[in-house]
């Protein structure tokens, strides 16, 4: 959809060759990646009619003033990045990303920074690099690991089934968790944690804001809060370079005094602030940033351009990710898109499942269905399906619905094999999604799939 409205723009002359030239570069590459996104392209990959389509192009090309409204969900697909990339560089073509009416709104405009900027300051810089899971996995795979602290739930990974049996090869595995989770069955040692209302804290929200979080309850048995294990761990392993601290005040107060952006962020004006105080705030009495974060009127890069040509990035552009039965590696025996995500009453793998307050708003592990799709296959509405992967399968009920385009399917993410509820107990959907990382999103999802009665 932004590509072709890239394209559009550009044959019907409507922007500012000059000013593009100030704002971006990588323009001959966003117009070759352009090119090949006609309307009635367009319109055959959203479903919508070429009229439909015309008419939002032609508003967007006249419109003086254009905010962009991006869901979380794009950053979630396979290829979102490269659509989030376009569009950037829609926005950034018409000069609709500087100043008032103008801009994009994101679910989420990230957590604040300054953790690495503290551990740098009191423990000194990281003598080796971090490693990421993908290196983590190969490692485990081969049995060269000899201890590993699982802190969140393996089955977010793809091929998750796969992540387990890799883990059962590490000499030594200490789960610390919430409930009684699929990761316990790899672990030699559990260690129970306390949630957020059974300790006191500062915790961030979606738009960098930071809010402090007393204590409700204590918390059960011998749990302890986060601050305490972690500094009673880091003060048995490193004496010498960890901090001493005696509650999350104290360990508060020593993040703001040293990093420069949290030095007006102490706990008395988080505590009076039901709202939460907007990272940066290096200075008291200063206003929060809120709005645009381009407030000299230039972009935030070393040159004041957007660069539409990273390497990193690959081409401008979009093509189907691997596994999907419409890209180049496409497997006929899975014809179908599988797409899986969040939904309004659970969040993701653990958390949620386990409350029956939660629980008795599920109807269990479903599947949403086009009748297009589900009419040459034999199913009808609430049948029993199986949903298979080239990694697995998962039995789900079919619910058919238009809401959903032909040839796509949706299913839940959040259910959990341990759940105490029936309502969100499922094979988790990581265990039939194939470990297909794409390189610049981390991301898995949109592979192929078929459909089957049960």
């Amino acid at each position: 959809m932004a590509l072709g409205a890239i394209r559009f723009v550009l044959e019907n002359g409507a922007f500012d060759r000059a000013r593009v030239d100030e704002s971006i570069t990588g323009f001959e590459l966003m117009e070759k990646g352009a090119q090949p996104w006609s309307v009635d392209k367009v319109a055959q990959a959203t479903g919508l009619s070429e009229d439909a389509v015309t008419a939002f192009y032609r508003t967007l090309a006249e419109s003086p003033r254009t905010i962009i409204w991006m869901g979380g969900c794009l950053s979630r697909y396979t290829n979102g990045l490269q659509s989030i990339r376009a569009i950037i560089a829609l926005q950034a073509l018409r000069d609709n990303l500087i100043g008032s009416g103008r801009g994009l709104l994101t679910m989420e405009g990230g957590k604040p920074e300054g953790e690495k900027e503290f551990v740098d300051a009191v423990c000194g810089p990281a003598k080796d690099s971090g490693v990421n899971f993908r290196r983590l996995l190969n490692t485990m795979k081969k049995g060269n690991l000899d201890v590993l602290f699982l802190n969140s739930s393996y089955r977010r990974y793809p091929d998750c089934t796969g992540v387990a049996e890799a883990i059962k090869k590490v000499g030594f595995v200490v789960h610390r968790g919430f409930f009684k989770t699929e990761e316990m069955d790899v672990a030699d040692l559990f260690v129970p944690a306390a949630f957020g209302p059974e300790s006191a804290g500062s915790h961030y929200g979606a738009e960098k804001q930071v809010v402090w979080r007393d204590k409700c309850v204590d918390a059960p048995g011998s749990c302890v809060p986060d601050w305490q294990f972690y500094r009673d761990i880091g003060r048995k392993l490193a004496p010498e370079t960890y901090p001493d601290f005696t509650g999350p005040e104290e360990l508060s107060e020593r993040f703001r005094n040293t990093v420069p952006s949290w030095r007006a962020m102490s706990v008395s004006r988080m505590r009076q602030s039901p709202d939460g105080l907007i990272w940066p705030q290096p200075e008291e009495g200063a206003q929060e940033r809120i709005g645009t974060v381009f407030t000299s009127g230039t972009y935030a890069t070393e040159n004041g351009k957007i660069p539409l040509d990273l390497k990193l990035m690959g081409a401008f552009g979009w093509t189907p990710p691997k596994g999907n039965p419409h890209g180049a590696d496409a497997d006929k025996e899975y014809p179908l898109v599988l797409t899986q995500g969040k939904v309004v009453t659970q969040w993701q793998q653990t958390m949620t499942n386990f409350a029956a307050s939660l629980a008795q708003f599920s109807r269990g592990r479903y599947v949403l269905v086009h009748p297009d799709t589900a009419k040459p296959l034999g199913i009808a509405h609430g049948d029993t399906v199986r949903i298979k992967t080239a990694t697995g399968s998962v039995e789900a009920v079919a619910e058919l619905t238009a809401s959903i385009r032909p040839g796509i399917i949706f299913t839940p993410s959040h259910f959990t094999g341990t759940s105490p509820h029936a309502a969100t107990r499922s094979k988790p959907i990581n265990a039939i999604l194939p470990n297909y990382w794409d390189r610049v999103s981390a991301q898995f999802n949109g592979v192929g799939c078929t459909l089957e009665k049960a």
